[in-house]
């Protein structure tokens, strides 16, 4: 077990260890691309806390305090966030497959283009927020009155890997958009893969952003 004062060796997995999470407070904290896969974090204060790019599945966030956080591109497959309070949220482009959303607070949360593929949303208190382009499937649960005229209908399984690359090309970045709209003249190189792009940038000293990435291997 460690909690979040414990110093780990640079690139040490703790996917398979517990965090205590009793009393845990992490207001405001940046945790952008952090791995807490099976971590305990329910009833933590976690108010606008950074955690985009961070990979959160199957962690037990139940009854945590989320307002305002930015979990942006954040992994939550498998997870529990039910009765957890995330009003202001940011789960743009989030996967929130299978996770447990029982009775969460979701008001003027922001779900652009979220994966809730088999999620459970019984209860959930929805008022105000962002549900545009949102993915779902027949196992996703809804609270009556849900507008989803503007999302999608994936029949595809979500834990299907081949299913991936139609997804991403189904739900485009507002970048890749922009991009496919300019008329440009001329032939280009192709894209890089995603390797070639973190073996370029693996010395740099910080977190290269999705938005290059995408920007990066378009046309590949």
């Amino acid at each position: 077990m460690y909690d979040f004062k414990t110093k780990f060796p640079p690139n040490t997995d703790v996917r398979q260890a517990h965090i205590i999470c009793a009393g845990t407070i992490l207001n405001g904290k940046e945790f952008y691309r952090v791995n807490l896969q099976d971590a305990i974090l329910c009833n933590a204060q976690l108010r606008k806390i950074k955690f985009a790019y961070a990979n959160l599945k199957g962690a037990n966030l139940k009854g945590a305090i989320l307002k305002g956080a930015n979990l942006k591109y954040a992994q939550l497959k498998n997870a529990n966030l039910s009765y957890a309070n995330l009003n202001d949220v940011s789960l743009y482009r989030a996967s929130l497959v299978n996770v447990n959303l029982q009775g969460v607070i979701l008001q003027n949360a922001n779900l652009s283009f979220a994966d809730l593929r088999g999620a459970n949303l019984e209860n959930a208190k929805l008022n105000d927020a962002n549900l545009a382009d949102i993915i779902y499937n027949n196992k996703t649960v809804f609270p009556d009155g849900i507008d989803l005229s503007n999302a999608h209908f994936s029949s595809k399984d979500p834990d299907d890997s081949s299913n991936n690359f139609t997804l991403v090309k189904l739900v485009k970045s507002p970048l890749l958009e922009a991009l496919e709209r300019i008329e440009f003249k001329g032939d280009f190189y192709p894209g890089l893969t995603r390797k070639e792009i973190d073996e370029i940038t693996k010395d740099l000293p910080f977190s290269f952003p999705e938005e290059l990435y995408e920007l990066y291997q378009w046309l590949a």
